[in-house]
């Protein structure tokens, strides 16, 4: 297992949050050893998507399971871990992370270190951003409520860019947090036959 520092720009030694495993993480310069499946599928289990802004919780852990469920078997992986970043920087909606040049330029660093720590490829693949992009349509059509026919009907640069994705034919049942964290790491454990 590579134990390297990913180099940054941001170097800050006193900008570290606490983690679940009670490890000191330094977003801004993430040690490889610092990065842990555990304390990944931890956070995004209790992270809700779109900031929180839906009918009822529906966490990040989820749409990752989801996402790798949706992927061809050479992708499952990437699909799975394509927001581990977001275990140490929170789940924030697109137009405010364009936002933020800061924000940006430390989750991509954070991005390329979990891409190094778990062996798939970075920058993310187009197959796994088409993947994520059709279901950040299906799980906003169905869990952002009434107002979302307005949303969709509303012209949005995202899409002027990309194409509207189509969403996924499938129903979403949001979990709580502790079924998701456990999806999340029977899917990484099944993908990677690693044991932990």
């Amino acid at each position: 297992m590579p134990t390297e520092s990913v180099s940054t720009d941001y170097r800050n030694p006193d900008g570290w949050i606490g983690i679940y495993s009670g490890r000191r993480f330094y977003f801004a310069e993430p040690r490889l050893e610092d990065i842990d499946i555990k304390d990944i599928a931890r956070a995004l289990s209790n992270l809700c998507r779109f900031g929180g802004h839906v009918q009822e919780f529906y966490s990040v852990a989820q749409h990752c399971v989801l996402a790798s469920q949706q992927a061809p078997a050479e992708y499952k992986l990437e699909a799975l871990l394509h927001d581990a970043g977001e275990a140490y920087l929170v789940d924030m909606p697109r137009p405010i992370k364009k936002a933020l040049s800061d924000y940006r330029a430390i989750e991509t660093n954070l991005d390329r270190a979990c891409a190094t720590r778990f062996g798939y490829p970075y920058p993310m693949s187009d197959r796994v951003r088409e993947i994520d992009n059709r279901l950040l349509v299906t799980e906003a059509s169905q869990l952002l409520g009434p107002h979302m026919e307005k949303w969709w009907a509303e012209p949005h640069p995202h899409w002027e860019m990309m194409g509207k994705p189509q969403p996924y034919t499938l129903i979403i049942d949001p979990w709580p947090a502790r079924k998701a964290y456990l999806n999340f790491l029977a899917t990484y454990d099944m993908l990677t036959g690693t044991p932990r």
